[in-house]
């Protein structure tokens, strides 16, 4: 086998007292773990280098490895090992957090909120250059606010430069980056089903968001506990925060608190056969001043014009049908797409790159780009291959060391799947010649 090459960014040694954390990245919980990584570092392992940007003054911000840095201090490591960068703007930032491969897979509530965030972000950004002003995202790393205070800052300033509330312009033609291209940058499927089920976390309200950062519930949970009444659902979170306890699941003792409650209605209902039925407005939740519903994406309900949350007895299939209308709606034939406005991630003078397209423009009179099909996408290919690359760095950095009971059982599912949708796409242990 040919040996690998790769391309070796300059690894400089940093006091750690001189890295500042981002305290609103999209990675919430940081402490999983914490112990033994600092036990390894204090064991002689060698610290893959954390990401930080260069603020000058020689202070320096974190990037990716916050955990890392965390450990370090822990085992009284004074002096880590970092890759510099120059500082980059808001989107570019949580793009490269979400995009980074780290040992603790994302929460799929971090994934929610990082990818709406930087959905809204890319469209403001799109906006503010398209009416020649500053992006005002700027400055909102510093803020340090936590997931749910970004979006709420962000969909003010999408309202002031749409003139429109948020859930008007997103249902609009005027919608200047799809949230499919934004998925496709993050690597995610971009399918209307899939973006509606890794965006279902958003439905709850922001305190209880808050509530279950880093404890690693379901979409599935989450988007149950949806369907309990709005004052049950906080209750139903703060039981089984108690109820688990210190490092307990929280997920399994949220599922058993939904469950309860919804086996006592269905009891008192069939108990009681004069209940009055919900009349047909019942569950229609109206808009607030940002024309928002607390939902991540606006699911319309056709007849009344108005936005619904989705009820506990709602039809499947009437709901995929819904959301396929909407993405329709999402981009009108009277709004056409401008590669310029696309989302941002060069370099540049003063930080100010070009902007990101999804390949080169098409020649005059060339062959329109092929859709997913019996043939993968060659962008795609070489994605998996710079996954694989970066997998294969990471048993590097592990050198001979083995995984332990508890981390064999973190990555073990994740590691079956990959293999089972390798075969499928017709990846095989053995490569044909």
């Amino acid at each position: 086998m040919a040996p690998r090459t790769k391309t070796v960014a300059q690894v400089v040694e940093i006091e750690r007292e001189r890295i500042e954390v981002d305290a609103g990245q999209v990675r919430q919980e940081k402490s999983e773990g914490l112990q033994e990584l600092a036990t390894s570092f204090k064991g002689g392992s060698v610290i893959p280098p954390l990401i930080v940007t260069d603020l000058g003054h020689g202070k320096y911000r974190l990037v990716d490895g916050e955990r890392r840095w965390l450990a370090a201090g822990i085992a009284g490591i004074e002096r880590v090992p970092c890759i510099v960068q120059a500082p980059k703007g808001y989107l570019e930032t949580r793009i490269e957090q979400m995009q980074r491969n780290n040992a603790q897979p994302m929460t799929p509530l971090e994934w929610a909120q990082g990818s709406y965030n930087a959905y809204l972000a890319a469209n403001i950004a799109a906006l503010a250059a398209e009416a020649g002003v500053p992006d005002p995202t700027e400055g909102l790393v510093e803020a340090g606010l936590k997931p749910t205070e970004q979006r709420e800052k962000l969909e003010a300033w999408l309202m002031e430069l749409a003139g429109d509330t948020v859930i008007g312009y997103l249902t609009s033609g005027r919608v200047r980056v799809t949230r499919k291209e934004v998925f496709e940058r993050l690597g995610k499927p971009t399918s209307d089903a899939a973006i509606k089920k890794l965006w279902a976390p958003l439905k709850l309200p922001a305190e209880l968001q808050n509530k279950l950062e880093g404890t690693g519930v379901s979409t599935r949970t989450m988007d149950d506990l949806t369907g309990l009444p709005e004052g049950e659902q906080a209750e139903a979170v703060e039981a089984a925060l108690a109820a688990a306890g210190e490092g307990g699941d929280v997920n399994a003792a949220l599922r058993e608190e939904i469950k309860a409650r919804t086996e006592s209605k269905a009891d008192t209902a069939s108990d009681d056969v004069t209940t009055e039925l919900p009349e047909a407005d019942e569950g229609v939740v109206e808009p607030d001043e940002r024309g928002t519903t607390g939902l991540d994406w606006p699911e319309l309900d056709a007849g009344r014009g108005k936005q619904t949350a989705r009820l506990p007895e709602a039809d499947e299939g009437a709901d995929e049908t819904d959301m396929v209308a909407l993405a329709v709606e999402e981009r009108g034939d009277d709004f056409e797409s401008d590669p310029s406005l696309a989302l941002p991630f060069g370099g540049g003078p003063g930080g100010k790159g070009k902007m990101h397209v999804n390949g080169p423009e098409p020649g005059r009179g060339s062959v329109p780009p092929a859709g997913f099909g019996a043939r993968w996408p060659q962008p795609l290919v070489l994605q998996f291959s710079a996954g694989l690359e970066a997998l294969l760095g990471t048993f590097d950095a592990a050198g001979p060391a083995t995984l332990d009971e508890d981390q064999q059982r973190l990555l073990s599912s994740m590691w079956n799947e990959l293999l089972e949708r390798a075969e499928q796409a017709g990846l095989s242990i053995e490569v044909p010649r």
